[in-house]
């Protein structure tokens, strides 16, 4: 049986990491961003509020990554 895990990421974190030198380069910021984005959309339901605000801002984050 397959154990699907994963790993707690959030604005703080992500603020944290940086300072911390964690976060070094634009593709470990945008993959801890996307890791948060995935996340939020895992634990909340589709007729949730937050997972629909979630899937705008990926969307948006997703057009403005891609300029």
């Amino acid at each position: 049986m397959a154990v699907s895990r994963t790993l707690p990421m959030d604005l703080s974190n992500i603020k944290r990491n940086i300072r911390k030198g964690l976060i070094r380069t634009t593709a470990e910021f945008q993959r801890d961003i996307m890791l948060m984005f995935q996340n939020a959309v895992m634990y909340n339901s589709s007729d949730h509020d937050v997972y629909h605000k979630t899937v705008e801002m990926q969307r948006d984050i997703l057009e403005q990554i891609q300029v």
